[in-house]
């Protein structure tokens, strides 16, 4: 039989191609905004957005609290404490006996033991970064082509943290199939263990609320006058009244942070917590200060103000986009490296589209030039 075409390519080239770690994760996005083109975040992003801005506002982010309560424990140790002669006609000086002390000593303890209940196992589960796509040296193709919408803005940032609470577990809502049990933790916080995870996103929450109730703290009144009568109560302050303001004030601080522990315990036990509190959500009195036992009583669920999901939403907004994306990837190559055939997986080996370039040639003379792109559009 003869060939009546006699046809022969002479040239197969992939010109072009993008990979799915391409443009700081971008390429990765655009995909899952496509799978989350139906969803609506317009209500949920006025949400955000105002939560925010609350949050910006108020300084929860940036306001250097320790910094604040360092600067008022060196006012209390500049100052000479007054003395008193012993039964051996010696002079010693009288102890402060300031009741913030033991509760300055407990904030150095390990985040989890002071927020969460005794009976409650944290996962164990634990990886190397250095194997995963945000910290090892990554394969790069194109990046995204100038003709599809780069995803940005606002809305779009929703939409894939949507994406992510829907894709990924996090603390009280884990996920079984899982390298790591705690992921939008993890996509926050970036390392290596679910407890490290936890510890540092419960720590970040910890500072945030301990920011707003010392904000709300120091404009009441009357829970101020409470603080200057425990203050005055000790002999040392009533001797040397230039202790009275410094004292007064490592009071309030250390109140801010066990009300601020009970928050954070009754978020990770499934409450609500306001952002920023008034008379009726302030849950201690000044009695949990005095004679502080090591431990901060748990307080009841509230039903106002937003929950542990609400402030992870809030944290997993507020995150660097490009982090997000990475970290977000690491989750992918966990999990699927978990699936059968799977263990070597990478999301950088991932093709989202390519252009081909073909030349094809007739024994006849004639020559034709091919150019086809596929993908996932």
């Amino acid at each position: 039989p003869r060939d009546w075409l006699s046809l022969s390519a002479d040239k197969a080239v992939l010109k072009e191609y993008s990979l799915a770690s391409d443009y700081g994760g971008n390429v990765m996005r655009r995909q899952a905004l496509e799978y989350m083109k139906d969803t609506s975040v317009e209500g949920m992003l006025a949400d955000i957005t105002s939560r925010v801005a609350e949050v910006e506002s108020l300084g929860l982010d940036t306001r250097d609290i320790t910094a604040e309560r360092n600067h008022v424990q060196e006012q209390i140790r500049s100052i000479e404490l007054p003395k008193e002669p012993d039964e051996n006609g010696q002079l010693q000086e009288i102890a402060l006996n300031n009741p913030a002390d033991p509760i300055n000593e407990y904030r150095n303890s390990f985040i989890l033991n002071q927020v969460l209940p005794e009976d409650v196992t944290i996962s164990s589960a634990a990886i190397y970064s250095g194997y995963y796509l945000s910290h090892r040296k990554k394969r790069s193709g194109t990046g995204i082509y100038p003709e599809f919408q780069q995803p940005t803005g606002m809305a779009e940032d929703l939409l894939f943290d949507c994406y992510l609470f829907e894709k990924c577990g996090r603390y009280g809502a884990e996920m079984d199939k899982s390298r790591l049990k705690y992921q939008i933790e993890y996509i926050i916080a970036g390392k290596d263990s679910d407890m490290e995870n936890l510890e540092k996103v419960a720590g970040h929450l910890l500072l945030w609320r301990e920011v707003a109730n010392v904000i709300y703290l120091f404009s009441d009144e009357a829970k101020c006058a409470q603080a200057e009568l425990l203050a005055l109560a000790l002999s040392a302050v009533l001797l040397v009244p230039e202790l009275l303001e410094p004292v007064k004030y490592s009071i309030l601080f250390a109140w801010a942070y066990v009300e601020s522990v009970q928050d954070v315990k009754c978020l990770l036990s499934g409450g609500k917590i306001p952002l920023m509190k008034t008379q009726e959500d302030w849950e201690t009195g000044i009695g949990t200060i005095i004679g502080f036992s090591g431990k901060v009583p748990d307080a009841d669920g509230a039903e106002r103000g937003l929950s542990y999901e609400d402030y992870l939403r809030v944290m997993l907004f507020m995150e660097d986009d490009t982090t997000k994306n990475l970290r977000a990837m690491d989750i992918m190559e966990m999990d699927i490296r978990l699936t059968p055939g799977n263990a070597y997986f990478c999301m950088d080996a991932c093709f989202d589209s390519c252009v081909g370039d073909i030349s094809i040639t007739s024994a006849f003379g004639y020559r034709f030039d091919i150019q086809r792109r596929y993908g996932y559009y």
